[in-house]
């Protein structure tokens, strides 16, 4: 797997210091699959698993503003495209 590196253009503040960049360095493990699954749309499930491709808690995922949000989908397409078999 290519690791991806994506950098927040709005740092999101957490724990008295900031993320401003996530690293999809891993693939995905069944068990993401199983945590993606128990949510109901789409938009849920592409953010859990991105979250935990990029070892991010999905609380602080949540608060990526819209714009990093929709870049992170571009950069990533790949990786969420190689879960569902369609590459």
């Amino acid at each position: 797997m290519m690791m991806v590196t994506v950098t927040l253009k709005k740092p999101v503040e957490h724990d008295g210091g900031k993320l401003t960049e996530l690293h999809f360095n891993r693939e995905a493990e069944v068990g993401d699959m199983i945590l993606a699954s128990r949510f109901s749309t789409n938009e849920e499930k592409t953010a859990v698993m991105l979250a935990a491709l990029s070892d991010t808690p999905l609380p602080l995922f949540k608060k990526i503003k819209l714009p990093d949000f929709n870049r992170i989908l571009d950069q990533t397409k790949h990786l969420l495209s190689d879960l569902e078999g369609n590459e």
